[in-house]
Parts: structure tokens; sequence; C-alpha cells
């Protein structure tokens, strides 16, 4: 439901807010596709994999969404460091270096999950497996034998991942995200925000659009109220016919309704 606003600045917040939902929107996917890379190798050991998904991913994306590529370099040696702990290891000198590292990949695996607070059970069972893992293979040489099953299993997973990929249906744009990507600040939508109701639908005005056209601001025709809608709501609301476009707006044109907007405002619509 809208929000009853008295002053800009409470709008300046909404569009904060939008700004940093989005921002981390894309850390997350930007996380995503840094694990997928490794994933696609078909070096990562099933538990691994479950890790990297549920619990490195916010660790990942903290570092995409600090902007600091110091931070993002170490995040992303971290997740190689933790993969390359757990695969064979073919001669002495490989054991050797994998003992001598361990030490410090355990205690900045802990520190990270300790930022996102991760703790319990399932934590525990994890670096369980993970010491045994990585017990056989500082301990034990890898014979030609287990050579070849590891190379055989890494090649299988590998492919099974890319015709996955492969198999993926790529959709094309519907009407819907068509309209959306072309709506611009000005844009009045009728908005019906009881479902199945006879009540009127309120008409509002799309004020803001986020860098990125993943957040979208409208306010009130009379002001007085505004509200924020990820752009997969807002095509779900179309679909559902919960909104309706009524006019597209000349951008040139200036109502009461643009004093809610800054010129730096407008640049990032």
């Amino acid at each position: 439901m809208p929000i009853d606003i008295s002053t800009s600045d409470d709008l300046q917040k909404c569009i904060a807010q939008a700004m940093q939902q989005e921002r981390m929107q894309l850390a997350t996917e930007a996380a995503n596709a840094d694990i997928s890379l490794r994933l696609d190798t078909g070096m990562v050991a099933g538990f691994v994999e479950q890790f990297l998904l549920q619990h490195w991913l916010p660790v990942l994306s903290k570092a995409h969404l600090s902007g600091k590529e110091e931070n993002l370099a170490h995040c992303r040696q971290e997740l190689d460091d933790l993969i390359w702990s757990t695969t064979p290891k073919t001669n002495a000198q490989q054991r050797h270096e994998l003992l001598t590292r361990l030490p410090s990949i355990i205690a900045t695996l802990n520190r990270d999950l300790d930022s996102i607070n991760w703790y319990g059970s399932a934590r525990q069972i994890f670096f369980s497996k993970l010491a045994e893992r990585q017990a056989i293979y500082a301990r034990s040489p890898v014979s030609q034998r287990r050579k070849i099953e590891y190379a055989v299993t890494v090649a299988q997973k590998a492919s099974e991942r890319l015709m996955a990929r492969q198999a993926r249906p790529v959709r094309p744009p519907d009407e819907i995200n068509r309209v959306v990507d072309a709506m611009r600040q000005g844009q009045w939508l009728d908005f019906q925000f009881t479902p199945y109701s006879n009540e009127p639908m309120l008409r509002y005005k799309l004020g803001w659009i986020s860098p990125e056209n993943l957040m979208y601001i409208f306010v009130h025709q009379s002001g007085a109220d505004f509200f924020s809608l990820h752009r997969k709501d807002l095509c779900q609301a179309l679909r559902d016919k919960e909104a309706v476009c009524v006019w597209l707006h000349d951008l040139a044109d200036h109502d009461e309704y643009d004093s809610y907007f800054t010129d730096e405002d407008d640049e990032h619509g």
C-alpha cells in the first residue's frame, strides 16, 4: 500500500532504499556468476557446491557490494583455495603445500562465515566433511586408477552442466516486459491495491527509475503518498491487471509533481 508522506525527505529515503536493493540484487547476481564459473569446471565436490550456493554466496555478495576490488579479489581467492583444498594432490609436494596452507584456509573461512552469522550444527557438519576430505588428499598418494576416475568424474560433471545450460530455454521478452522497458518518468498508471475488489483504481505517476531499471517509484497524483516496486512485481501487477498504463506523459512537460524529484534523480531515470 502507498505510504503517507509529509516531506520530500521521506521520498529521498525511499529512493536510497531502492538504490540499495538494486545494488544488492546486482551483487548477488555477480556472486552467483563467480560461483557458477567454478562449478562449470566439474571440480567442485557435491557438499562443497551446496555450501557455496547456500552460505558462501552471501559472503561473496558482500564483497561485490563493497565496491572494493581488494575485497572481491580476496574473496574470490578464498573460493579458489577452498575448491583447491578438496581436489586430489598428485605428488608429495602438493600434499605438503596442502598441509602448509590448510590452517590459513580454514581460519579465513571461519572468519568470513562469522561475518554473516552462520553458526550451528550445519556449519559443524560442513567443516567435519571438509576436514575428512582434506585429510584424505593430504596424507594419501593418489593411485593411477584414482586419477583416471577423478578425471572422468570431473569431465562428466562439466559436461552435464554445459548440457543443462544449453537446454535451458531462452524466452524472448513478452509484451509486458516491452511495455515496462518503454516506461519513462512521467508515465501514468492506475493501481488497484485491493485485488478482486470494486474499489476504484488510484492514479500514480512514475517519478523515478533506478539506473539498472530494477526499481520504480510512483507518486500519487495528489503528491500525498508514494511507493516503490521491483521490476518483477510491476510486471506481475500489469499481467494481473492490478496496474494499467494510462498514457505516456511527455518528458518535456513539467507539472507540480516534478518538484518531488531533483535534476540528479532525473538523470538516473
